[in-house]
């Protein structure tokens, strides 16, 4: 009786709901500990930082439209019935669609998304505070190392300039808006448009170290293929597809480089201009851009603590 027990539906069940018990907490363990991992590096903290900001702007953006909607409804609504006019269709479809959330919930989720956005950007800003720290052994290592290539080591060196005057600028005006540093008002606001026009000119220059890397590894491969054509002694199959395995490595890297800088330029000139002019940017627009940029560098931070 006692085999039967064992084997019985119910005890399969109950050992099925075990395993599956251990191998979702054994699973979770090991996710909980990559995360701990991603995070315990500044580096890969302000790129899940990042992340998380446009991806809470890009929330903050669509209530902020819906809860627009909704006031402009209700408004119309009570001028029609001041006036002893029907609403308009389109205003009572919009309310109806509206309805699905009330809209002192809207306004409550809308103010408690922008506080938190605003803590997260505030954060990310902090830590920045010794970005320097980390342009001056860039600086170092290009000097110890640099680039055998002489326009890769000239946009190497204008890069760590933009990135240092970048970092400076924005340093000051942050320490000045929190009046640790005594600065006027107009004064905090210039140094943050030049700041931004510092990172504009670092993302600028990305492109032209792109097209440049792109031309180098075009002529290499050229030489590669002709010495491959001419079948060249010492050159094995293993070696012709690891040769080959990384060139698709290369090429990966290089997309993702290059959109990211893409993402990041319209950005760029929106914050280098005070978002004044056609090319402004909307939050919404803004957070899809940063959200596209951050999740890629959120990828390859996930792989590189697997």
């Amino acid at each position: 009786m006692a085999r039967n027990d064992r084997n019985s539906p119910s005890s399969l069940s109950l050992n099925s709901l075990k395993n599956s018990s251990i191998k979702l907490l054994s699973n979770t363990d090991i996710q909980i500990a990559h995360i701990g991992r991603l995070l315990s590096t500044t580096s890969k903290l302000d790129t899940t930082l990042l992340t998380l900001s446009y991806t809470l702007h890009l929330f903050h953006s669509v209530l902020t439209r819906a809860t627009t909607a909704r006031l402009e409804a209700a408004a119309t609504a009570l001028i029609s019935r001041l006036l002893f006019l029907n609403p308009p269709p389109s205003t009572t479809n919009a309310s109806l669609k509206a309805n699905i959330l009330p809209l002192s919930l809207l306004l409550r989720l809308t103010s408690s998304t922008h506080a938190l956005v605003t803590k997260v950007d505030d954060v990310r800003t902090f830590f920045r505070l010794w970005g320097l720290l980390g342009i001056w052994s860039a600086a170092a290592s290009t000097y110890r190392s640099p680039p055998s290539d002489g326009a890769l080591k000239a946009l190497s060196w204008a890069q760590i300039g933009c990135g240092a005057g970048y970092q400076f600028l924005e340093n000051g005006a942050y320490l000045a808006s929190n009046r640790i540093v005594a600065f006027a008002p107009e004064k905090i606001g210039r140094w943050y448009t030049w700041s931004s026009r510092f990172w504009m000119a670092h993302v600028m220059l990305d492109f032209l170290r792109l097209a440049r890397l792109r031309n180098l590894r075009n002529s290499r491969r050229d030489q590669e293929s002709v010495g491959v054509s001419k079948g060249l002694e010492g050159v094995s199959e293993k070696e012709r597809g690891d040769l080959a395995v990384e060139h698709v490595k290369e090429e990966a890297k290089w997309w993702r480089q290059a959109c990211t800088s893409a993402a990041y330029a319209p950005m760029t000139v929106h914050y280098s201009f005070g978002g004044e002019g056609w090319w402004s940017l909307s939050e919404g627009q803004i957070a899809i851009l940063g959200l596209f940029a951050g999740g890629m560098g959120l990828r390859d931070a996930w792989a590189d603590t697997a």
